[in-house]
């Protein structure tokens, strides 16, 4: 393995928890509406699971609103079911054409439980990228090693190769 693509491939690793870290806390639910929450939820239509935005537009029309607009009006139950049975924890508002959750301000608790929850997921991006790094670095000392060997093997076959007196008498 070239030292670019062990680069790379450890750049890629981290670069994705680090994606994947910024999209779980954008998801968390905070004071202020935002689309985050929900666009990534999925909602049984038409007997196949698909994301929330793929299905409907979103919208934070105030600071404490996420409207939710779905394209064909059969689907509000479904999506007024899919929040419910989510984690987010927030009663969907519907009058039949629009979803709307209201975001009530947080309490002193919420505050501590999302930086609880922040904590916590920014510990698990800091792993993430250590074990990237770590595993960058057991790959390059194996094809440090396994290099060194190989031109071990070559000094050694050109050597006995070279001076016969090494060779066992018979």
């Amino acid at each position: 393995m070239a030292i670019e693509e062990l680069l790379d491939n450890m750049e890629e690793s981290m670069m994705n928890a680090e994606d994947a870290m910024k999209t779980d806390i954008a998801a968390i639910r905070t004071g202020k509406a935002s689309t985050a929450l929900v666009e990534g939820l999925m909602v049984e239509y038409y007997g196949t699971n698909t994301r929330l935005r793929d299905i409907a537009g979103l919208s934070t029309p105030d600071a404490r609103t996420v409207a939710i607009q779905p394209w064909d009006q059969s689907a509000v139950q479904a999506i007024e079911k899919a929040i419910i049975n989510s984690n987010i924890g927030i009663s969907p508002v519907s009058d039949g054409k629009i979803v709307r959750l209201p975001i009530p301000p947080l309490s002193e608790d919420r505050r501590a439980a999302l930086a609880k929850q922040v904590k916590a997921r920014s510990e698990e991006a800091r792993v993430a990228v250590r074990n990237a790094r770590r595993d960058a670095n057991e790959a390059a000392k194996k094809a440090q090693k396994a290099s060194f060997e190989k031109h071990l093997l070559r000094f050694s076959v050109f050597t006995l190769r070279s001076s016969p007196e090494h060779l066992p008498q018979s």
